[in-house]
């Protein structure tokens, strides 16, 4: 005997077997089946939008061969009005839209369960990606009042997080929750445009309550790795969103960069600059932020022009709102060094850094990180002057205060160590060089797995004012 059921508590009376998507060639093989010279690659891209959920596979296929429109209008309109599309023309072989399906559940939830199904609203604005459970209980102050009070009982916390599970709305295991895109882009068209307004408000503020901190900090990355793509999905530059969201989203940016995503941490960075310019102007603390961020990209990029004049005009700014010695006043001179450095002007960026350098010194002392990386941006501008005694005793000071500081095996003494090789080689001294790449390379090896050594680049710290 073979039961369907979306109960899951069948395993004392027999053997459960998850049902889960469709693998993405037997989409695939549904899609040409049924619509008549569907390309192998127009296929692939409708399996993969649709997650290859059975019903909707079937249900595209037949308003694809019925309407005739092509696979990219389909997308298209997949992307905008999923609700919509998906509330049309039922299979053949099966008696409901997935739309009206779904949305029968979330109507029986809501009845049933006010709170489970405003966990599945809130849920329904993240990304389709696992959401940690623990995202919501260590949220409290920012979770929506029916279901702070469940978070609040480890036992009632579970009954809600399963009824969820048990609707059929989402996936549950001990860590995390999932929801298909397509249920998602249904549940917020049940949505009132005000009502999905307040709810993706508060899924950022449940996401900006959980935020990890600043990604100069290596140990964070791991948390950064999982927020992100939710941070992506809830639209961080949309004006529902406050201050607490604009600071994680500056942060996301920034980890993206760090990390060596460079493309995508270029892109929400500008995002984030173009809609905060109109909506907060160009001296908010924030569009700054993300100015700095684009810069940031930009130059790595090697578009050295666009960076500096977008740093410049980011560096006359904060001096005349916070003046010289402000730590992010000398953030964005230290990004301008950069540029300059990579625009070939060697002799100013040596100038410039070196001010920042002995700034750095006075107010935050010798050892801070901030002054570290200021002493690393001299020495790489002495290499370029050819004044490679100068760069190795300072190469040398900066990997010793890291050392003490940081310990030996951080990522950023490896890049000081990586630097100081480099030094080395440049003045002929072949063992010493040796010596210190062969301690450095078995030292990377042993570094955390979420980092890639490779990747990682030596940028002026993350900005340290907050709104």
């Amino acid at each position: 005997m073979l039961i369907t059921s979306r109960q899951r508590n069948w395993a004392q009376i027999a053997a459960p077997l998850d049902v889960d998507v469709l693998a993405r060639h037997e989409s695939v093989a549904i899609l040409q089946g049924k619509v008549p010279g569907l390309t192998q690659d127009d296929a692939g891209r409708l399996a993969d939008e649709l997650g290859n959920l059975p019903l909707a596979v079937a249900q595209a296929a037949g308003f694809v061969a019925e309407t005739g429109v092509t696979a990219a209008q389909y997308l298209d309109l997949l992307r905008t009005q999923a609700g919509h599309l998906l509330a049309e023309a039922p299979p053949s072989s099966y008696s409901t839209t997935l739309a009206a399906a779904t949305q029968l559940i979330a109507d029986r939830l809501d009845r049933e369960d006010p709170a489970a199904a405003q966990l599945a609203s809130l849920c329904a604005f993240l990304a389709p990606e696992p959401i940690p459970l623990r995202s919501f209980t260590d949220a409290a102050g920012a979770l929506p009042e029916l279901i702070a009070a469940r978070a609040a009982d480890p036992l009632a916390w579970a009954q809600l997080t399963r009824r969820v599970c048990r609707s059929s709305l989402g996936r549950i295991d001990e860590h995390s929750l999932q929801m298909h895109r397509l249920t998602q882009a249904i549940l917020c068209d049940r949505l009132t445009a005000e009502q999905a307004d307040i709810t993706r408000a508060q899924a950022g503020e449940i996401l900006a309550a959980n935020n990890p901190g600043t990604a100069d900090d290596f140990t964070t990355w791991p948390d950064w790795a999982l927020l992100a793509p939710h941070l992506l999905a809830v639209d961080p530059a949309a004006p529902v969103h406050g201050a607490n969201l604009r600071d994680l989203a500056c942060g996301s940016s920034w980890y993206l960069i760090k990390r060596g995503d460079t493309d995508e941490g270029e892109k929400l960075s500008r995002d984030l600059r173009e809609k905060w310019l109109d909506r907060l102007g160009a001296d908010h603390p924030d569009t700054l932020r993300a100015s700095t961020r684009l810069a940031v990209a930009l130059r790595t990029m090697r578009r050295y022009q666009e960076a500096r004049e977008l740093n410049e005009d980011t560096l006359a700014r904060r001096r005349r709102l916070w003046g010289d010695d402000d730590p992010d006043t000398l953030i964005s001179a230290g990004n301008l060094a950069g540029d300059l450095r990579g625009l070939g002007k060697v002799d100013a960026a040596l100038r410039l850094n070196q001010d920042i350098l002995t700034r750095r010194r006075d107010t935050l002392g010798a050892d801070h990180p901030h002054t570290l990386i200021s002493a690393t941006c001299v020495k790489r501008d002495l290499v370029r002057s050819g004044k490679l005694q100068e760069a190795r005793k300072l190469n040398e000071d900066t990997l010793a205060r890291r050392r003490r500081v940081l310990g030996y095996d951080h990522p950023s003494t490896l890049l000081s160590a990586r630097s100081l090789v480099t030094t080395l080689q440049a003045l002929g001294e072949k063992q010493a060089a040796d010596d210190l790449d062969r301690d450095t390379r078995a030292r990377q090896l042993r570094v955390a797995n979420d980092i890639d050594p490779g990747r990682i680049r030596e940028h002026e710290p993350e900005d340290l004012r907050r709104p």
